[in-house]
């Protein structure tokens, strides 16, 4: 898979930025303020954002998106263990 070197932080940024930033531009087209050529730019830029985002899926300094998998994952199995120590205590239900 293609990947493009653009830092963590730069990504975040260009992140929020599309993120926060779409409201504004809606809002700002609806009240006639901007056209239909600036809104398409800025569709443009906001699927060129995305883009870098899917072809980085994954990469993240020091492997901090396989970390926070990683814990949701161990958060999931805890849970798990404790609804199950849960319903044993309880024992068996009446219909």
């Amino acid at each position: 898979m293609m990947k493009i070197n653009v830092p963590f932080r730069v990504r975040v940024a260009l992140y929020l930025a599309n993120v926060l930033g779409t409201p504004v531009v809606v809002y700002l087209r609806a009240k006639g303020i901007i056209g239909d050529l600036e809104l398409t730019l800025w569709g443009a830029e906001v699927a060129a954002a995305f883009a870098v985002a899917g072809l980085n899926a994954g990469t993240s300094p020091d492997g901090q998106w396989e970390a926070f998998v990683k814990r949701l994952d161990e958060r999931d199995r805890r849970a798990s263990l404790l609804a199950e120590r849960a319903n044993r205590k309880a024992g068996p239900r009446r219909t």
